[in-house]
């Protein structure tokens, strides 16, 4: 976690196997606003980071808690003011 980015990394753990499926799981397109939705700024948009080879979640709001689910497959961020909580599921987290 850094300020407004959560970055979703690969720890090299894990088996060949489950290291390609590690970098298939990290290879995601941009998020972009469907037209539909005008000129709203969206509460977080997933971004491919080059540098350090990882998804970044760039919020609209500093993140102040991350929380993981018992079983590794979700996580939750909180960003104050209204306290909006947003759930990313994961299939292989």
């Amino acid at each position: 976690m850094r300020g407004c980015d959560v970055l979703i990394l690969d720890t090299g753990l894990g088996s060949a196997e489950n290291q390609a499926r590690v970098k298939e799981l990290l290879h995601v397109e941009e998020s972009r606003l469907e037209e539909d939705e005008g000129n709203t700024t969206p509460a977080v948009r997933w971004v491919r980071d080059d540098k350090y080879d990882c998804i970044r979640l760039k919020h609209c709001k500093v993140v102040t808690k991350i929380d993981w689910h018992r079983k590794g497959d979700y996580f939750t961020t909180v960003v104050p003011s209204d306290i909006l909580i947003m759930n990313f599921s994961c299939t292989y987290f």
